[in-house]
């Protein structure tokens, strides 16, 4: 997703949309738009409405105190990866799509890791032959958890293994799925990952990455249990 600085979305300017779209990637009350942008609670509770109204984020439970939790929906986190940076050419697309899938062999092929980047499809305008220049490199991820016992217990020991420290649950539990994304960015600001659906959300995709396909890496077990963002 390309978007510009000077344009609104959910009538709030492009880029505090896509500020809050990065912060609420993994579910926050209001009081985090508040602090982050410096404005009041009411003032925050509006921007979120606004986004929500537009489809970007969406109410996802509560806290004991009954305060909603608000997180992206899937154009939310198309939003939140969105660039501010000029098209590629198609010669620059086709490197990154190659170190895409490079960078997925590596991960699935170390044993520390606790998922397994199961498939790649790419989508979007990378599909059309006839341009010289896309836009985004988008990227679909479809992953599995090794272990599906205990996830949250699974997910705090590899942040601590890991050396990280985070102010929240919800980034400790999200942090294997954060890293994964990093590594598969490799910081491009042009390659955007979703895990959208393929085939039931989007209709045109080409598969570039199948774990099964791969010699190098740790296969999953059948009964590895899917994984979202």
């Amino acid at each position: 997703m390309r978007i510009s600085k000077d344009e609104e979305i959910a009538e709030l300017p492009a880029t505090t949309a896509r500020t809050l779209a990065r912060w609420y990637r993994i579910p926050h009350v209001i009081g985090v738009a508040a602090e982050v942008l410096g404005i009041t609670d009411a003032e925050a509770m509006s921007a979120l409405h606004a986004l929500a109204a537009a489809g970007y984020l969406e109410r996802s439970g509560a806290t004991t105190d009954g305060e909603d939790f608000w997180v992206t929906t899937t154009q939310g986190n198309a939003l939140a990866q969105a660039s501010f940076s000029r098209p590629i050419t198609r010669g620059t697309a086709d490197k990154y799509v190659n170190e895409i899938v490079d960078r997925a062999g590596q991960y699935n092929a170390d044993p520390t890791k606790l998922l397994t980047v199961n498939r790649l499809y790419v989508f979007g305008s990378y599909l059309d032959p006839g341009r010289t220049h896309v836009g985004d490199v988008d990227v679909a991820i479809d992953m599995l958890r090794r272990n599906d016992d205990d996830w949250p217990s699974q997910a705090r020991e590899y942040v601590i293994r890991s050396g990280k420290s985070f102010e929240s649950f919800y980034e400790e539990l999200h942090w294997p799925t954060t890293e994964l994304v990093r590594h598969l960015r490799a910081r491009r600001p042009a390659i955007s990952i979703t895990n959208d659906e393929m085939g039931s959300l989007i209709k045109d995709f080409r598969l570039i990455y199948d774990v099964s396909a791969d010699p190098t890496a740790i296969q999953p077990s059948p009964s590895a249990g899917k994984h979202v963002m």
